[in-house]
């Protein structure tokens, strides 16, 4: 296919700020935000994600839950609920207030977003209005108290389109106080991510062929439980021609899964990578890396409808896909549901 470019998750991309962003840093870009590879310098331009899910800043005072839309404050260098300067997708995991990180699956469309608003202050509100066609008013309002380490306060507004609209105002009819720790900001969100494990590592050397750096079983050396867009440690594995590994027992999660990701993080400047899923008793087929002839990340999709029993019981495979040499310090599983 003569108009093929490249697979998009890895694009150029131009710092258009003043200063340096650093590796793992963000660049605003038109209608998403971008997750630069290395540092780049003010003006310059460097490869960096337009998708995956990646660990950044976020504003301390404000918590969600699991899914809730992110955007990018621009000012503030740092994720936020509540709709600012660019969206950037949504929440990979809950977010307890006071702190200042969380996970966010970056979308590229202000599409993937509802039309949410989140504030934090010292009290909860809750506040919904909803338009249809054709439904008699009715009159719902639940605010709620919540005592954490700081006090979130979320409004969310929905609107259905293309729908003939009748007016439903809603006054204040019932006010239930909550009182919860600071280990999660509503309990069904709690609940929710502490069900849920789905990220997988290696577990144990199956059939394998690459060098080891260091002392240990070719799967200690990228195991390290280390998720992009961080940089492992310097264990590495240099090209053999295939490694196998099990994978951890800890992965959890109910009914089943929609695909799964194979993160690897190496260097293919001599030689090429390659990884594969071993699972309900079939390979399905080894998908070739591209970390730009650097050390660098880089994931395979596999589509498939499999249980938490199958992921378990399935393998990783690292390949060599030719050339001189390629090395490997991290590799692991993402389930997405």
């Amino acid at each position: 296919m003569r108009n093929y470019v490249q697979r998009g998750d890895i694009v150029d991309t131009q710092n258009w700020t003043a200063v340096a962003v650093l590796a793992g840093g963000v660049i605003p870009a038109g209608g998403s935000v971008r997750v630069v590879i290395n540092t780049v310098a003010a003006g310059a331009s460097g490869p960096a994600y337009v998708e995956g899910v990646f660990t950044l800043a976020a504003n301390p005072a404000e918590g969600w839950v699991d899914g809730w839309p992110m955007w990018w404050d621009i000012t503030n260098a740092w994720l936020t609920g509540v709709a600012s300067d660019v969206y950037a997708g949504f929440a990979i995991g809950a977010k307890a207030a006071l702190a200042e990180t969380a996970d966010v699956k970056l979308c590229t469309c202000a599409d993937d977003a509802n039309v949410v608003t989140t504030t934090v202050a010292a009290t909860t509100t809750v506040a919904a209005t909803t338009t249809k066609a054709a439904v008699p008013s009715t009159t719902t309002t639940v605010a709620a108290t919540t005592t954490v380490a700081a006090t979130t306060t979320a409004a969310a507004t929905t609107t259905k389109a293309a729908v003939p609209s009748t007016t439903t105002t809603m006054p204040a009819t019932t006010t239930t106080p909550v009182t919860t720790t600071a280990a999660a900001t509503t309990t069904a969100a709690a609940t929710t991510t502490a069900a849920q494990d789905l990220f997988f590592d290696p577990a144990g050397d199956d059939a394998v062929s690459w060098t080891p750096s260091g002392s240990g079983d070719n799967y200690e050396q990228v195991d390290d439980a280390v998720r992009q867009p961080n940089a492992p440690g310097a264990d590495l594995i240099t090209s053999g021609t295939d490694d196998d590994y099990t994978v951890t027992q800890t992965v959890t999660f109910s009914g089943n899964s929609a695909s799964i990701d194979l993160w690897c993080y190496g260097s293919d400047e001599m030689g090429g990578i390659g990884v594969d899923l071993y699972i309900a008793g079939a390979w399905q087929g080894e998908v070739a890396l591209n970390m730009g002839g650097m050390e660098a990340w880089d994931s395979a999709n596999f589509v498939g409808a499999w249980t938490q029993a199958q992921v378990r019981a399935c393998k990783i495979r690292v390949a060599f896909t030719g050339g001189a040499a390629a090395t490997v310090k991290e590799v692991y599983g993402l389930v997405n549901k």
